[in-house]
């Protein structure tokens, strides 16, 4: 396992430059296989807007190149003018990244989902969860904050060691 501090890029290319799903793909991956790491297959997992990275980076990979995906509390938007300030350059910017256009790559991929009633991102991810039926998904009591995090993150991982030898 690695991890990562994606800063505040929404794991896409940026108009100031930055392209933190980038830097996984083509920088920290070949440093793992470089370390004799297996990255063969790779999972990805993240809460909030590590959530909507998780899915979209492996929206970047042929799908038998993908573990799986556990996203909590993805950060999914409905639209730009939705969207938090700063995580799109603008509606071309979103439309480019926008989870919901990358339905058909999601479908091909194991994934786990949770996310909870009184979360800001609830509506966003049972829309989601609903266009991804094979999804595994958990929408419990909870919200957008660190409790909710540290109950579902670790069955989120289990779901990705369940993927392993898959």
């Amino acid at each position: 396992m690695a991890a990562v501090d994606g800063g505040n890029g929404y794991w896409h290319a940026r108009a100031d430059g930055t392209d933190t799903g980038t830097m996984v793909l083509e920088d920290l991956v070949p440093v793992l296989a470089a370390a004799g790491a297996p990255v063969e297959r790779l999972g990805f997992t993240g809460f909030s807007m590590g959530g909507y990275g998780a899915l979209l980076l492996a929206t970047r990979l042929p799908p038998e190149q993908v573990l799986g995906v556990s996203a909590v509390s993805a950060a999914v938007f409905f639209s730009e003018s939705e969207a938090a300030v700063g995580a799109f350059d603008g509606a071309e910017d979103f439309a480019q990244h926008d989870l919901f256009g990358r339905l058909d790559a999601l479908r091909k991929l194991p994934l786990w989902l949770s996310c909870g009633d009184r979360d800001t991102f609830a509506e966003t991810n049972r829309a989601l969860a609903e266009q991804l039926p094979h999804a595994v998904t958990i929408f419990d009591e909870g919200g957008h904050d660190r409790a909710y995090l540290e109950a579902h993150w670790p069955r989120g991982l289990e779901f990705l060691r369940g993927q392993v030898g898959r």
